[in-house]
């Protein structure tokens, strides 16, 4: 009789203990982020978070198709635990509305690249970009006032050479915002990716020439290593 009242006793703090535990598929999806395109990106990446959000070790990744595309970052950031949470076509806005998605995770380093889809529309403000970058930085310093931000500068592109003028007001208020903060540092990629022309590289992109093959991901690879690891 003993034996089966302490089976029981087990068996219900077994179960507390499941019900008090945050999991990461108990997240569930505001109706602003279930109208969102990216909504199925968001919940395959929801199936594969468990470990994921818990790496304090960690660098989270966020981004645009920039981001997205690079895909040889967690080789090119070794030995760095790399999450890779890049969705193409995405805003600064975008990250803001699905920031209670990221606050999950633990990651005391967060790398992000917006901003080019942002600024490539003349009637977006430059200073409404900064804006969102530092709602979001400061929900996750609200958690983790530890956290350190890397944001890549906006870079420059042969099919948006239009809108660059626009866009490096951007990367000057991202800039003013790093010396500001200790916590925030700004990678320039644009430096690089200039020719002594000062236009874009043409050889660093693909057909679509605002997209980056290999060969651009290796300036980004040097950038971004020399602010993360090798300083």
């Amino acid at each position: 009789m003993q034996h089966r009242s302490t089976t029981v006793i087990c068996t219900v703090l077994a179960v507390a203990a499941t019900i008090v535990q945050p999991r990461a598929d108990d997240f569930q999806f505001n109706e602003k982020q279930k109208a969102s395109k990216y909504l199925g990106t968001f919940q395959k990446w929801l199936e594969t978070d468990a470990e994921a959000t818990k790496a304090r070790d960690a660098v989270l990744c966020v981004g645009s198709s920039s981001m997205r595309g690079w895909k040889t970052i967690k080789q090119d950031l070794a030995p760095l635990n790399v999450i890779h949470r890049g969705f193409g076509g995405s805003t600064m806005s975008e990250v803001v509305l699905f920031q209670d998605f990221f606050l999950r995770y633990e990651a005391r380093t967060i790398l992000i690249y917006e901003g080019d889809n942002d600024l490539n529309s003349l009637n977006y403000a430059p200073a409404s970009f900064i804006a969102a970058c530092k709602t979001f930085c400061d929900a996750v310093w609200a958690l983790r006032p530890d956290t350190k931000f890397y944001f890549i500068c906006i870079k420059p592109s042969p099919s948006r050479a239009s809108k660059w003028k626009h866009q490096q007001a951007g990367n000057k208020l991202l800039q003013e915002f790093a010396a500001d903060n200790a916590n925030v540092v700004y990678i320039d990629v644009a430096t690089p990716m200039l020719g002594d022309n000062g236009k874009p590289k043409p050889e660093i992109f693909v057909k679509d020439n605002l997209h980056m093959n290999s060969a651009g991901y290796v300036l980004w690879k040097k950038a971004v290593r020399d602010a993360l690891i090798d300083k």
